[in-house]
């Protein structure tokens, strides 16, 4: 999918890059790639427990982009839940994994929740990839992090954060 394809695709044509960030620190993008964040409505199929109205559910999503390719190679979705709070889900292509990406596109989208003074969590059945990604030392040595045992539906781990650390 090329930057190009993915403009035309996004309902709101409004969106900012990673420039100031108010909240304060983050973690910054690896050379060559940047992030982008859009906020659209994803189809309702896609995230069935979060359907809001008409089968869309509110959505931001902050794209990895390959600055050479000048294609998007990952996102990190921001999905609102009917719990109002903000769930995590994501992407990143194999051949771009363990680049420190998701790494960065986490900390972007945590900020962006941070900034609204909203909250957000992970999915409730995070991957291992995403998993590593909550626990890295790099994240939580920025945010807090509380760690969250799943109820009987799901057994497995969620991870939600708090705030931001004070240094």
């Amino acid at each position: 999918m090329t930057l190009r394809s993915l403009k035309e695709k996004l309902p709101f044509p409004k969106r900012t890059t990673t420039g100031s960030n108010p909240v304060g620190e983050t973690i910054k993008c690896p050379k060559g790639y940047k992030l982008i964040i859009e906020k659209t409505y994803a189809a309702a199929a896609a995230y069935r427990s979060k359907i809001l109205s008409k089968n869309r559910v509110k959505t931001i999503r902050i794209n990895i982009i390959n600055i050479k390719k000048n294609d998007a190679v990952g996102w990190v979705d921001l999905v609102w839940t009917q719990k109002r709070f903000w769930e995590t889900h994501s992407y990143v292509d194999e051949d771009e994994r363990g680049k420190g990406l998701g790494l960065a596109a986490y900390s972007k989208a945590i900020n962006v929740v941070l900034r609204r003074v909203e909250r957000v969590m992970s999915s409730s059945s995070p991957s291992a990839d995403a998993v590593r990604v909550w626990q890295s030392k790099r994240l939580n040595n920025i945010y807090k992090i509380k760690h969250k045992r799943g109820g009987k539906k799901n057994p497995g781990w969620r991870y939600r954060v708090i705030g931001k650390k004070n240094h």
